[in-house]
């Protein structure tokens, strides 16, 4: 089944809300209406955007930890570790595995903030395009 960014978002922060993440009294999409300061709410919007910030980037970066030591390990093409209730395996190598974890949890907090990721993905590909060949003198 195909999705678009924003679909998905939507739907994983959806999921995830459903397992008790993200504040409960804040629906997909809402929040980004309730961001600029001169508008009723923004106060408790931000509130709930430095709470659920910090989780974010702890657990983005544990995802990208867990790939990272995927590769220490050499098993990246290995089947990962996870499996159905009914103990069959999820069909992935530990690589997709990682990886779809961090898409996941990237696009989580797209849904809760209501970002339009799809044409932020578009604009920051085409800024992108005008940077000179490895910006920013940076060895990865």
């Amino acid at each position: 089944m195909a999705f678009k960014l924003n679909e998905l978002a939507k739907c994983v922060f959806k999921e995830a809300q459903s397992r008790g993440w993200f504040q409960d009294h804040w629906q997909e999409g809402h929040i980004h209406e309730h961001l600029d300061a001169a508008s009723e709410g923004a106060d408790e919007a931000w509130k709930s955007v430095d709470y659920e910030l910090p989780r974010f980037g702890s657990k983005i970066n544990s995802e990208v930890a867990e790939l990272w030591e995927a590769y220490r390990r050499s098993i990246l093409h290995e089947p990962c570790d996870k499996v159905y209730p009914n103990g069959q395996p999820i069909g992935l190598s530990c690589a997709e595995e990682e990886l779809a974890d961090i898409l996941i949890v990237v696009l989580e907090f797209a849904g809760f903030m209501g970002v339009d990721i799809e044409e932020a993905v578009k604009i920051k590909r085409h800024y992108n395009t005008t940077r000179e060949q490895k910006h920013g003198n940076k060895r990865a």
